[in-house]
């Protein structure tokens, strides 16, 4: 009696797995909670390096020009290590906004060293008898630590006062943000270098290095940036200008030779750039005095594919060293980066990090603008899992952390992929699809091993 009824359920249990796989896709289930709060388990769905599916991401990845580096790490192993357009592997590059997230995972272990209090105003730590921003002592007495790490510190990217802190989320680009270099600075006595590399890079076994930015690469990268982001409302300000088009009029009447049409439109395009070009420098210059309040030239982190996979690995286990299993960073404050507490303006971010599945964010496209962009109801990165975490940064710099599928997935580039924005890309959902139908395709196939094995066994047990 008891063959026929294992006999039976197994039968049920290969049905059910053959159906589910070919009428729709099975729900992707995993224990989130229970991944969150220990170290992360070994995920079953593990990617094969050579398998088809992977290879035609890799290959997706490889055909944006402007992408110079993937790789993805699951279960602790290297699945994938890619470089391409020229990149070599000990190859360091700008990660750009990636460099907060560093900055903030040093700031966290100040903190569990007792050299920094959250909540203790930035001016405790620095320059506490003159000001560092555009706006009074007072004021600045009233903007924490904490504040500056959830981009709510009520200062805008010319560093002037707009809101009280605590109440207007702002992505701050590049200007308030490096106050934190300072606070460790000020905390440790020692070089913000210095201080990576002894309290995380060496511990870690990479090379990360802080690099002072020359104004030249900035200036082209502040023009590229506004053109990028405001290129539609730079049409509609422009297209219709009476300037641009009086101009155009002028030029192509005065022309003796060719054709008036053609004079009108070269004149007419050359007006429109050279505009768009003027407001693009007007932001750099209001970036340069924002910058003046910094006591050195700010710096950029410049990581190899390997540096930022490492990294990522970090936050996979919790601030835990992944072989030795030292506790670099305090579990406690690898939480609150998981999960927006100390803000509700913008649940997808905390403590410098990007999180999924909060249900809406606000995605970051204005640069020196004091008008808020709209919250989007929707999560950072829809079809990705929701309990990622990410590194993200200009030109799509992506060190993505997936508890749940115990993976990091790292994408660098020399460029934006088309459509990206300061914190999201359009590369990012179509990177995710594309991975979460690999795992449901591994996870079916796993169910339908089991639904064979559940089989055999029952006819092996009413054979006997």
């Amino acid at each position: 009696m008891s063959n026929q009824c294992f006999s039976f359920f197994a039968s049920k249990a290969l049905f059910a797995s053959f159906h589910l796989s070919q009428v729709s896709r099975p729900p992707f289930s995993v224990n989130t909670d229970e991944l969150m709060a220990t170290a992360p388990s070994h995920c079953p769905h593990e990617l094969v390096p050579d398998s088809p599916e992977l290879q035609r991401i890799i290959h997706w990845v490889k055909s944006d020009r402007h992408a110079n580096a993937f790789l993805v790490l699951q279960n602790d192993k290297i699945i994938v290590e890619e470089y391409f357009n020229g990149r070599r592997k000990e190859d360091k590059s700008d990660v750009f906004s990636v460099s907060k997230s560093v900055v903030s995972l040093l700031i966290g272990i100040a903190a569990q060293k007792e050299l920094v209090a959250l909540d203790n105003p930035i001016s405790y730590y620095t320059r506490p008898n003159e000001t560092w921003s555009q706006t009074s002592r007072e004021r600045e007495s009233k903007i924490t630590v904490s504040h500056v790490l959830q981009m709510t510190c009520g200062l805008d990217d010319e560093m002037k006062y707009v809101a009280p802190p605590g109440t207007r989320w702002h992505y701050n680009l590049g200007t308030a943000w490096h106050m934190l270099k300072e606070v460790i600075e000020g905390a440790s006595k020692l070089p913000m270098q210095t201080v990576a590399d002894a309290w995380l890079f060496k511990k870690l076994g990479i090379s990360p290095i802080f690099q002072p930015r020359s104004g030249g690469s900035k200036v082209f990268d502040l023009v590229k940036a506004y053109v990028q982001n405001y290129y539609q409302d730079m049409i509609r300000k422009y297209s219709f200008s009476p300037i641009n088009i009086a101009v155009a009029l002028i030029y192509s009447a005065y022309r003796k030779t060719g054709s008036r049409l053609f004079h009108f439109v070269s004149s007419y395009m050359t007006m429109f750039l050279l505009l768009a070009i003027k407001d693009g420098y007007s932001m750099y210059r209001k970036y340069s005095g924002a910058r003046k309040y910094f006591k050195t030239p700010t710096t950029s982190l410049h990581c190899s594919g390997m540096d930022c996979i490492r990294l990522g690995q970090l936050i996979l286990h919790n601030g835990r060293h992944p072989t030795t299993n030292e506790q670099i960073v305090e579990k406690a404050y690898i939480d609150t980066c998981k999960s927006a507490t100390l803000q509700r303006l913008n649940p997808s971010y905390s403590n410098m990090f990007w999180l999924n599945g909060k249900g809406k964010h606000i995605n970051p496209t204005t640069i020196f603008s004091r008008v808020d962009p709209p919250v989007i109801h929707e999560d950072l990165v829809p079809t990705a899992p929701q309990d990622m975490i990410s590194f993200m940064g200009y030109n799509t710099q992506r060190i993505y952390v997936v508890p749940s599928l115990n993976i990091v997935v790292v994408r660098l580039g020399d460029e934006d992929s088309d459509g990206a924005t300061a914190a999201k890309s359009p590369f990012d959902n179509r990177l995710w699809e594309m991975l979460m139908e690999l795992f449901h395709k591994i996870q079916a196939v796993r169910k339908q091993s089991r639904g064979r094995s559940l089989m055999i066994q029952a006819t092996m047990g009413n054979k006997l």
